[in-house]
């Protein structure tokens, strides 16, 4: 006994300085711990509302949604838009395939310009370009033969087909 009794006396302090601190702590706090809970029993806390979150959230500079409310990531939001936008090209695509095309009655007289066609065409919705079918015109050297008529076309139609129409095949 007599080689271990150094570390008995030490064990021994240890444990009463221990104890002695401990009490101290608990008095010097002034609260004892409250006793535990049931865990069915709801802790006594603030009743939060939807009004009272989003103030606080405001405060911290964030944002709160509802929980019906859908949010992207970017990816996925890119995702969607493209699907989208795709659909509604097709839906467009489809509508232009299904009308039918307009069929537009031209009539040119003895006399008009190669300039006052190309206006007239223009005006009535066969040529969306004057200057591309004047210089049609130009680069064919045809300003001067185009035939007088009544012509058909239908809407956005080609400007070579136009041209060639007006100047080598006769009027229906």
């Amino acid at each position: 006994m007599r080689k271990n009794r150094p570390f008995q006396y030490g064990l021994g302090t240890g444990i009463i300085a221990g104890a002695l601190l401990l009490q101290l702590m608990i008095s010097a706090k002034g609260t004892v711990a409250p006793p535990l809970q049931d865990i069915g029993t709801p802790s006594p806390s603030p009743q939060l509302t939807a009004q009272l979150v989003r103030e606080k959230a405001d405060t911290l500079n964030l944002q709160v949604y509802d929980k019906g409310v859908k949010l992207y990531k970017q990816n996925e939001l890119d995702d969607a838009v493209a699907k989208a936008v795709a659909a509604a090209r097709a839906e467009e695509a489809a509508k232009v395939q299904a009308a039918p095309a307009k069929e537009i009655a031209v009539l040119i007289t003895e006399g008009m310009s190669a300039s006052m066609v190309s206006d007239y065409l223009f005006r009535s919705g066969v040529i969306t370009d004057r200057q591309a079918f004047d210089e049609a015109l130009r680069a064919s050297q045809l300003n001067t033969k185009i035939r007088s008529g009544l012509y058909s076309f239908t809407a956005g139609h080609n400007i070579q087909d136009v041209v060639d129409r007006l100047t080598t095949i006769p009027p229906a």
